[in-house]
């Protein structure tokens, strides 16, 4: 899936985060010649914001074995900032939560040039973690408690800054939070 979305990387812009996320597997079975297929779908821009919603699929023999679409944002510059929801204020949670893991910054910038997201958000002092990375990491986690993310959707409240403690809550057992510094960074929704 890294290499369908790398595929978008030069007609997307530097700055954007990715929003939301939907994940849709079909098959697991990589077994035959596979193809990646990438499309941004829609572009618009707002007073506030611009986005861009993205379509990855893999794909074999014209059948969907996997598709991710993801919506990314960015804040135009010279927006009255009066006029913003402050989320991040309102997002704080109880401590009913166990410590996930520590994404390291080592970690965020093996990813970018893993991954060919060399967007300036994820470089400096307190970069900030690619939300695909988070993804990777919570599939993984999720695997080694039997639970798959076969259909999901996954939607970012606020980034993740490298060195910070992640923690997990589960709401029910279709919903599950990221929180780091007591704050919603991340629900996971399993569908279906």
């Amino acid at each position: 899936m890294i290499k369908a979305i790398h595929q978008l990387s030069n007609k997307v812009n530097e700055g954007y985060f990715i929003a939301k996320q939907i994940v849709k597997v079909n098959t697991l079975n990589f077994r035959e010649k596979i193809q990646f297929k990438s499309v941004i779908e829609k572009s618009r821009r707002l007073q506030a914001m611009s986005y861009l919603i993205c379509n990855c699929e893999v794909n074999s023999n014209n059948k969907k074995l996997l598709k991710l679409r993801t919506t990314l944002i960015k804040k135009n510059k010279n927006v009255n900032k009066e006029n913003y929801y402050d989320l991040k204020k309102d997002c704080v949670y109880h401590n009913n939560k166990t410590f996930f893991r520590v994404i390291t910054k080592n970690e965020v910038e093996r990813f970018c040039d893993l991954s060919g997201d060399h967007n300036y958000i994820h470089k400096g002092d307190k970069p900030v973690v690619q939300a695909m990375l988070i993804l990777l990491l919570l599939e993984d986690y999720l695997a080694l408690i039997n639970r798959y993310m076969y259909n999901c959707e996954i939607t970012y409240i606020m980034p993740v800054i490298a060195g910070s403690d992640i923690f997990l809550y589960w709401q029910d057992s279709e919903n599950l939070f990221g929180i780091t510094d007591n704050k919603i960074c991340f629900k996971l929704n399993f569908i279906g």
